[in-house]
C-alpha cells in the first residue's frame, strides 16, 4: 500500500485540474492507499478561501475536498505566502498582520513550504496537478 500527497497548482476554475486531482483521490482511496496531504500551492490556494461562491449548477471544488478530506481524515494545507498574496488569509495571519478579518475555510490550514517537504518525505509518491 502507498501513502500519496498531492500538491495542487491551479486554481479550481482556471481549468480541469483542481477535479482531475479530486478524482485521482477518490480512486487511490478506493484502492485502500492513504493520502498524507493535500498541499495547495499558487493559485490552488483559492480552494481554501471560505468566502468563494459558486453557481448552482457548478461544482464547488473547495467543498468537495473538505468533504473528502474530513471523511478519510487527512490535511488540506495551503501555502500561507502563496495565500496571503491571493487573499485568502488564516486567523493567525490576519492577528500577525493586523487585518480586520480572515477566510480560511475550515478543515483547511495554513503552512509553509517546509510543511510541503515533509508530506513529501512522509509519503511514498508525490502527484502534482
Amino acid at each position: 500500500m502507498q501513502k500519496f500527497a498531492l500538491l495542487i497548482n491551479q486554481s479550481q476554475y482556471s481549468n480541469q485540474s483542481s477535479h482531475s486531482a479530486y478524482q485521482f483521490a477518490t480512486a487511490v482511496l478506493k484502492q485502500g492507499h492513504p493520502i498524507t496531504k493535500v498541499f495547495f500551492y499558487q493559485q490552488g490556494v483559492d480552494h481554501g478561501n471560505a468566502l468563494t461562491t459558486h453557481q448552482t449548477d457548478e461544482l464547488n471544488m473547495g467543498q468537495q475536498w473538505q468533504q473528502l478530506a474530513t471523511d478519510n481524515n487527512f490535511e488540506l494545507v495551503v501555502c500561507a505566502s502563496a495565500a496571503l498574496r491571493r487573499g485568502v488569509v488564516s486567523k493567525e495571519d490576519a492577528e500577525t498582520n493586523d487585518l480586520s478579518s480572515h477566510n480560511l475555510a475550515k478543515p483547511y490550514l495554513a503552512a509553509g513550504l517546509g510543511d510541503l517537504v515533509t508530506a513529501i518525505e512522509s509519503s511514498d509518491k508525490l502527484v502534482q496537478f
